[in-house]
Formats: structure tokens, C-alpha cells, sequence
């Protein structure tokens, strides 16, 4: 049976230096739904939110890719261990699931994103400097 793990947090609540926070919670999330670590070789991770946003959201998927159903399991971190989510899932969230996070990665819409290099080319001078200073004070305000 194919199985999704969506776990919401907050970044600035999940313990440890912002490059191991993403592995942390994996492994916490896989420790209280399947009793084992996180593995890169069987689940995939995917992350949205993080330090660019104060709230952030972890899908870990275990199963075979082109499963048409799969189980959610719902979880919020409180700060200092993982609980099971009460109610349903917002529709928000469930949204976007079905539009950009589909169980199967290749399903998923493919996105435009530029190095810094290529942004500083295809936005103006003011504009690319409101990105860089908006970036570190996100880096800052989550520890990083």
C-alpha cells in the first residue's frame, strides 16, 4: 500500500542547524508512522516552505510511483515531537497535492527557477536587490 506522510511545522520550532532540519524531521515522521529511519533509497522527500517561510511542510511518500491511491497520514510538530493532526487536511493544502505535488515526481508541473546569476539578467537592478536582502533576513530569521 502506498503511503503519503505530510508533516506541517514551523522552521524556527524544528531542532538543529537549518541544514539538518529537513533529515531530522524525515527521520522523526518515519520513526512514528512506519517504526524505522528515513531512506533515501525507498522514500522520497519532498520539502516546501522553510526558511523562505516561517511555516514549512514536509511529504514523504513511500510506495510504488504510479500508485493511482495512497493512504495520508497527517502530522504536526509542536515543538518538540510530532502529533497526529486533528481534522481534515485544509482543502488549500489537498489543492496542492493535486496540482504540484503528485505522488509520482514526474507527474509533478516542471518549474522555472534561475541562479542568481540569471535572475540578476531578467529582473531590474532594484528588483534583484529587494530578492537578495529578502533572502537573508528569511536565512536570519530562521537561524541560518
Amino acid at each position: 500500500m502506498a503511503t503519503r506522510i505530510f508533516v506541517q511545522c514551523r522552521t524556527a520550532e524544528m531542532p538543529g542547524p537549518i541544514h539538518e532540519k529537513d533529515l531530522f524531521m524525515a527521520n522523526a515522521a518515519c520513526q512514528k508512522v512506519w517504526n524505522r529511519e528515513f531512506n533515501p533509497d525507498s522514500d522520497r522527500l519532498t520539502t516546501f516552505g522553510g526558511y523562505v517561510n516561517p511555516k514549512c511542510y514536509l511529504l514523504i511518500d513511500f510506495g510504488p510511483m504510479e500508485a493511482m491511491e495512497y493512504t495520508t497520514v497527517a502530522l504536526l510538530w509542536d515543538g518538540k515531537k510530532l502529533i497526529d493532526q486533528l481534522g481534515p487536511i485544509h482543502p488549500y493544502i489537498l489543492n496542492e497535492f493535486e496540482t504540484k505535488y503528485q505522488f509520482n515526481p514526474a507527474d509533478r508541473p516542471k518549474l522555472i527557477t534561475y541562479t542568481d546569476e540569471e535572475l540578476q539578467k531578467v529582473v531590474s537592478p532594484e528588483a534583484y536587490q529587494r530578492h537578495i536582502q529578502a533572502r537573508k533576513e528569511q536565512i536570519a530569521r530562521a537561524g541560518g
